[in-house]
């Protein structure tokens, strides 16, 4: 038997207005659900445009990473020659190698505890003092230090001190990582100086250009000083290394050497090393 859809159809009015309220019901439902999806996508693809356009925060930026530049050193230097051939020269004269060491040994100041050698180009000890006292190395063995420095390294280059940003928004955090510069300056990039050559107050003015651009106005501020590892200072060095005025622990980066001159008068010129304040024991959070 064939049963026609007029014959499924209700004929109750009550049943057929059901009917049509359910679908336009449904109907809404739809769209509802179209529009809000709509709604959505627009939001989302109009925010990455803006963060696109540094104009709200995020990781999307159109703008071209600019390049950080410095000043040139003001004062360069003419690199001469260090050394030249060895002369084997005469031979010693013993006598006038004492006479001299009896000299320096009146000298005032000097006293009687130093040890002192003095050899031919062969190596032969003509005169001795001391010579098998175990000491600390004296400030000379600095001049073979930067004379091996001096002959690898590139002494026209620089040590940067870099600023990282994570995050956005309010958990947006700054790390300042020190890659061993020790003389970083307190105020403005000084070209003119070795000592303060970088100075916070410049890199704190980049940066804070950059975070304008960002629209970032909080930041947690922390430091990387791992650099040089764990242990920063030789194991027997505390008993000539009073106030640390001698050496400071070693550190990534540091202002002014980490000295401390409070109640000592600070030398004009920053280059200058003639005064000895006590040093900072922690220079990177300083």
């Amino acid at each position: 038997m064939t049963v026609s859809t007029a014959d499924n159809a209700p004929t109750n009015p009550g049943d057929r207005r059901s009917m049509r309220i359910h679908r336009q019901t449904m109907g809404r439902r739809k769209i509802t659900v179209i529009v809000s999806a709509a709604v959505t996508v627009l939001l989302a693809v109009g925010y990455i445009v803006a963060d696109a356009a540094d104009m709200a925060p995020g990781l999307l930026t159109s703008t071209s990473a600019q390049p950080i530049t410095f000043p040139a050193a003001a004062k360069t230097r003419t690199v001469k020659t260090l050394t030249g051939q060895l002369q084997n020269g005469p031979t010693i004269d013993t006598t006038q190698a004492q006479k001299l060491v009896d000299e320096f040994a009146s000298a005032e100041g000097v006293g009687a505890d130093f040890s002192l050698i003095i050899a031919d180009a062969q190596g032969n000890a003509v005169v001795k003092r001391n010579e098998t006292v175990a000491r600390e190395p004296a400030s000379t063995l600095k001049t073979l230090t930067a004379f091996a420095a001096a002959s690898t390294l590139d002494m026209s280059s620089t040590l940067d001190t870099d600023v990282y940003l994570t995050g956005s928004g309010d958990s947006a955090t700054l790390t300042l990582k020190g890659n061993g510069d020790m003389l970083l300056g307190s105020g403005e990039s000084d070209p003119n100086h070795i000592n303060g050559r970088a100075g916070i107050a410049t890199l704190i003015a980049r940066t804070t250009a950059v975070l304008r651009e960002k629209n970032i106005t909080t930041v947690s501020l922390v430091y990387d000083d791992s650099l040089f590892g764990s242990k920063r200072l030789p194991d027997t060095i505390g008993a000539n290394n009073v106030d640390l005025m001698n050496a400071a622990p070693m550190a990534s980066m540091a202002i002014d050497g980490a000295r401390n001159w409070n109640g000592t008068a600070k030398p004009t010129n920053p280059d200058v090393d003639s005064k000895f304040p006590p040093r900072s024991s922690t220079p990177a959070a300083d």
